[in-house]
């Protein structure tokens, strides 16, 4: 209740932050007590006196109950507009936050599958015989090492034809003369 009535002879009344309905209700309490106390007077000694008191402070009373019940009803729907308010706001925020972890995890997929289709480009092949591993099952022991030649053949339908590079035959055969279309050091 407002800090200015007491709880006991009133029901509890939200905090009222205007002036104006503050002393409404003031108002009201004060033509009240004057309602009580001669109602109480016409219901005891049946004076009719105190009966024609209580029909004056009737219309002021009433007067003013309907203008406190009119002020906190608007500063009751100001309330319900800020909170309105505050509840779309958090939705919106929650909706953001909701779409920024999507787009983290649609990036992080991304990067993933960037490393996967770069792994995979990755060919393992034998630094002496030249051998390419494929993977024929689940564990080590499934693997197959495979000619260079063969793993062409399947994997890109190309044909081989052997040769010997210019290095290799000076290497090998330095007692022959080198080509005339071959350049020193390739």
């Amino acid at each position: 209740a407002p800090v200015d009535l007491p709880g006991t002879e009133y029901r509890m009344l939200p905090a009222i932050e205007s002036p104006e309905t503050r002393q409404q209700l003031l108002l009201v309490k004060s033509h009240w007590e004057r309602f009580r106390y001669h109602g109480e007077r016409v219901l005891s000694l049946g004076s009719e006196d105190d009966l024609a008191i209580i029909v004056e402070v009737s219309g002021p009373l009433l007067e003013h109950m309907d203008h406190c019940v009119l002020a906190m009803q608007q500063s009751s729907e100001q309330n319900a507009r800020i909170l309105r308010a505050a509840v779309t706001l958090g939705l919106l925020g929650l909706a953001a936050l909701i779409s920024w972890a999507f787009i983290y995890q649609i990036r992080r997929a991304r990067q993933a599958a960037r490393r996967i289709e770069t792994l995979e480009r990755i060919l393992p092949i034998c630094s002496s015989c030249k051998s390419i591993r494929r993977q024929g099952g689940k564990s080590s022991k499934d693997e197959i090492w495979v000619p260079v030649e063969i793993y062409l053949e399947e994997q890109h339908q190309q044909l081989p034809s052997h040769g010997m590079c210019p290095r290799c035959m000076k290497e090998l055969y330095p007692e022959l003369p080198p080509m005339e279309d071959d350049e020193p050091g390739q």
